[in-house]
């Protein structure tokens, strides 16, 4: 299909070893734009906009899976035959595609307040209320309810710039992206078996206050990997790469320099 030709924005740099940095829903590559100093003097990290969203607005997709097509297509252009993926949110379930469709290509996945499960019913209709709340209203009081729920109250009290910048970003998308991308997410499959099946390290990064992604998720697929790591971030809702900083870049380069040494 013709998405699977298109070559999604991405940032590059450093050296050694790949390391592939997903964004979520409603979000950028820049959200990593914080840990590239330290991390690209240990890996080559490449941070891509998925489709939809930031510079790839104009890339169509109509599945997480095509997602996950459009990324394969992005490593081969750049001639990088193995990464150490990590995926925040929507992030996670284009990694677990990516991983299942093209397992030769990962040599480490790393789940940021991410989840193999499908939507269960409740999310479903959770999911069908925004859309249909996006669809009559449009899109900024679902952005402003979204950005308040991925955030600890004390850390969107204590940081307000952060959060606003995050909506300022999220309100330039159109209705249809956002409406694309929920459905895509909703239609995605069952990847716990990837996690079960994959030779390589699982890792899970899981915040205590975590309303979209329940601490009792992770801590039932983290027994599902041949091998897993888990990194608990106590002060965390579903956004620990700024709520936490700190602590989220060492997971990252902990995980990534696991997965190099196994490599």
């Amino acid at each position: 299909m013709a998405a699977q030709q298109a070559l999604l924005p991405y940032t590059c740099a450093g050296r050694g070893s790949a390391l592939l940095l997903l964004h979520g829903f409603c979000e950028d590559r820049f959200i990593w734009e914080h840990f590239f100093p330290a991390l690209q003097e240990h890996f080559t990290v490449l941070t891509p906009d998925l489709p939809g969203f930031g510079q790839a607005a104009e890339v169509p997709f109509g599945s997480i899976d095509d997602m996950a097509d459009l990324l394969y297509n992005l490593l081969k252009t750049l001639k990088i035959s193995t990464c150490i993926v990590a995926g925040h949110s929507m992030g996670g379930y284009v990694a677990l595609a990516l991983a299942e469709k093209y397992p030769s290509v990962c040599n480490g996945l790393l789940l940021f307040h991410s989840t193999a499960h499908p939507d269960d019913a409740v999310k479903r209709q959770g999911r069908q209320n925004a859309m249909a709340s996006i669809t009559q209203y449009g899109t900024r009081p679902f952005l402003n309810q979204f950005f308040t729920n991925l955030f600890t109250a004390g850390f969107a009290q204590q940081h307000p710039q952060t959060v606003q910048i995050l909506r300022q970003r999220a309100q330039t998308l159109p209705p249809q992206t956002l409406l694309a991308a929920m459905q895509a997410m909703m239609q995605r499959p069952n990847r716990t078996h990837v996690l079960q099946q994959v030779p390589f390290p699982v890792g899970f990064v899981a915040g205590s206050h975590d309303t979209f992604v329940p601490m009792s998720i992770t801590l039932a697929e983290c027994s599902l990997p041949q091998t897993a790591a888990i990194y608990m971030l106590p002060n965390a809702a579903h956004a620990a790469m700024f709520e936490c900083p700190e602590e989220s870049l060492n997971a990252v380069k902990d995980f990534a320099g696991f997965c190099r040494c196994l490599s």
